[in-house]
C-alpha cells in the first residue's frame, strides 16, 4: 500500500485500571518492526468491510476542536506537528478511558496514526489487543510480532482536507457536504464509547447508499480495465440486487461479490478491490444498509407515461440503432425514434386485431 507515515503513538485503555497507561513519546518510524506494525494497522482498515461514514456530532468538543485548531492548514500535507499530535492523543485516551467506564468494552491498545495516502492526509486510531501472533510490551512492538486481522476492533480513520471543507462550511451548507470519517467496529463489539470519544457518528442514509452502489461498482470496474459494456451489466446486477431486496438489509460484502464475479478469471488481482475503492470514492456505501429501490429505479429502467401510453424498458434490452447487437429496443436520436424488435406473439396479436379485426368485433 503507497501511504506515507508521519506519526504514531501506542496507549493502553484498560477497564481495571483507575488511569489510561500513556507513552512517554511517540515511536520511532525508523524502527522497521515499529513501522510494519504501523503500515500493518493502516492497510487492515483501508481492506476491511465493515466500514461506515460519518461526521462530527459536535464540532465543540475536545477531540474534534482540537483536532481543527491544530491543523497547519499552511502546508500542502496538512499534517499535525508532533507535539500538537501526541497531546492530542494523550487527552483522547482519557476520553476514551472516561466514556468507556459505564459499558461492557474492556478497551485495549489504541494505535494513533498520522499518515499520507494517494496525495491526501489522514488521522486514524485504531483499538487493537495483543494476541499469540504478535505482542506489545511496554507500549512499544516486540520484533516478530504479526497483526491479526481479526482484532482490529475499532478504528476511526479522518479525512483531514474533507474535514476542513465541512468546517469551511457555512451551516446552510454543511448538510451537504460529503463524510470525511471512517468508522470500523467489530461486530458484538461495544461501540458507543469509542465512537463518542471522537464525537462521532455514522452519516449514509439509505437512499444514497442505494443510489451509490450500482454507480460505485460500475466506477470501479472500468478504472481496472473491463469494457464499458461489462461493468455496465455489473452495475445492473447490482440494481437488481437491491430492487429484489427493496426494504430489507443488503450489504457491501454481496456487492462485492458481484463485482467479483466480473473480474475472474481475467482481472482475478483485483479481487475484493471494491472494498477498498469504495473508501476513496465520493460515491459511499457503508457496510450494510436498507435498500430503497425507488433510489436506483431509474438506474435499472427508462420510464415514461403520459395521459394516453408509458414506457417501461429495463436499460440492458436497449441498443443504439446500427449497432450489431439483437437488442430488443433500438434508438436513434437523429430522428428521435424508438424502435421495438422481436415483439412477443401476444402483443403482436393485439396489434394485428387494430388493423386487421377478426370479423365478430366489428360492430354493425
Amino acid at each position: 500500500m503507497d501511504i506515507t507515515l508521519t506519526q504514531f503513538v501506542i496507549h493502553n485503555v484498560r477497564k481495571d485500571t483507575e488511569e489510561p497507561e500513556k507513552a512517554d513519546e511517540l515511536l520511532d518510524l525508523e524502527d522497521e518492526d515499529i513501522r510494519g506494525l504501523a503500515e500493518e494497522v493502516v492497510s487492515l482498515f483501508w481492506k476491511k468491510a465493515n466500514i461506515s461514514y460519518g461526521r462530527f456530532t459536535n464540532t465543540n468538543e475536545l477531540f474534534p476542536s482540537q483536532l481543527r485548531g491544530q491543523v497547519i492548514v499552511e502546508t500542502p500535507t496538512l499534517t499535525l506537528a508532533d507535539d500538537e499530535f501526541f497531546a492530542l492523543s494523550k487527552e483522547t485516551t482519557d476520553k476514551i478511558h472516561d466514556e468507556m467506564k459505564s459499558t461492557s468494552g474492556t478497551g485495549g491498545y489504541v494505535a494513533y496514526l498520522g499518515y499520507v495516502k494517494a496525495h491526501t492526509t489522514y488521522y486514524m486510531a485504531a483499538l487493537i489487543k495483543n494476541t499469540s501472533a504478535f505482542e506489545i510490551i511496554n507500549l512499544k512492538p516486540e520484533k516478530g510480532f504479526k497483526v491479526d486481522t481479526s482484532k482490529l476492533h475499532q478504528a476511526i480513520n479522518i479525512n483531514i482536507p474533507n474535514m476542513l471543507s465541512y468546517f469551511n462550511q457555512h451551516s446552510e451548507e454543511s448538510s451537504q457536504v460529503k463524510n470525511f470519517i471512517g468508522l470500523l467496529s467489530k461486530t458484538a463489539e461495544p461501540t458507543d464509547y469509542f465512537r463518542n470519544a471522537f464525537a462521532s457518528r455514522s452519516f449514509v442514509d439509505n437512499a444514497t447508499a442505494s443510489e451509490n452502489a450500482p454507480k460505485i461498482v460500475r466506477k470501479m470496474l472500468v478504472q481496472v480495465g473491463l469494457p464499458h459494456d461489462k461493468a455496465k451489466q455489473a452495475s445492473y446486477d447490482v440494481a437488481d440486487y437491491l430492487i429484489e431486496n427493496n426494504g430489507k438489509t443488503v450489504t457491501l460484502e454481496k456487492i462485492n461479490d458481484i463485482a467479483n464475479s466480473y473480474l475472474a478469471p481475467e482481472h482475478s488481482d483485483k479481487l475484493d478491490y471494491l472494498l477498498e475503492y469504495v473508501k476513496t470514492s465520493d460515491k459511499e456505501v457503508p457496510t450494510s444498509f436498507r435498500a430503497r429501490s425507488s433510489s436506483i429505479v431509474s438506474l435499472r429502467k427508462v420510464s415514461y407515461s403520459s395521459k394516453r401510453w408509458s414506457v417501461d424498458i429495463h436499460k440492458d434490452l436497449i441498443g443504439k440503432e446500427g449497432d450489431q447487437n439483437n437488442s430488443n429496443f433500438k434508438y436513434n436520436s437523429e430522428n428521435c425514434s424508438l424502435t421495438i424488435n422481436n415483439l412477443p406473439d401476444e402483443l403482436k396479436e393485439q396489434l394485428d386485431n387494430i388493423f386487421n379485426p377478426p370479423d365478430e368485433s366489428i360492430e354493425d
